[in-house]
């Protein structure tokens, strides 16, 4: 199976960069079928082993991701997320990423276009940098990383924080 953060359009191809991962990997290879299923009526929605599916298990799990990450800074251990998108403007996630900032968390941004969250304010966002990264191609990609204290989650996505 082929996984990528953009789509084959070609016209846009030209102009955005995309990452892309093809794989064999049984259960991630069961899950996409099992979307593939779903998308098309020949299946319900089904519990997926490994990839995540906006709009049933992303948002949840991602707030779920930087819990970890607090409880890891709380217990004194390796505690990171980086995350690369479009755009950060869903209020929940910010809110939990101002959290993360507050346990000690190091959050490191890199959002091409609007950001509704402040960085580097005292008591807050401390912890966060933001940064934005504009060239000459659009930059597609999303990628989500949780230091997991040491045994990191990578997340390649086509989902902004919207």
């Amino acid at each position: 199976v082929h996984l990528g953060t953009g789509n084959y359009h070609a016209m846009n191809a030209r102009i955005y960069t995309d990452y892309g991962l093809m794989t064999t990997d049984k259960d991630l290879c069961e899950d996409v079928h099992r979307i593939f299923q779903e998308l098309t009526g020949m299946g319900k929605m089904a519990k997926l082993k490994k990839l995540l599916h906006a709009p049933f298990t992303l948002h949840a799990q991602l707030i779920n991701f930087i819990d970890e990450e607090i409880a890891n800074a709380k217990a004194g251990r390796k505690a990171q997320i980086i995350v690369k998108v479009n755009a950060l403007t869903e209020v929940q996630l910010i809110n939990k990423l101002y959290e993360a900032s507050q346990a000690g968390v190091q959050v490191d941004l890199i959002i091409r276009s609007i950001c509704c969250l402040r960085p580097g304010l005292p008591n807050l966002s401390e912890n966060i940098r933001v940064r934005s990264i504009v060239g000459r191609f659009l930059e597609h990609t999303r990628v989500y990383y949780f230091s997991n204290n040491g045994d990191a989650r990578i997340y390649c996505s086509s989902a902004d924080w919207m």
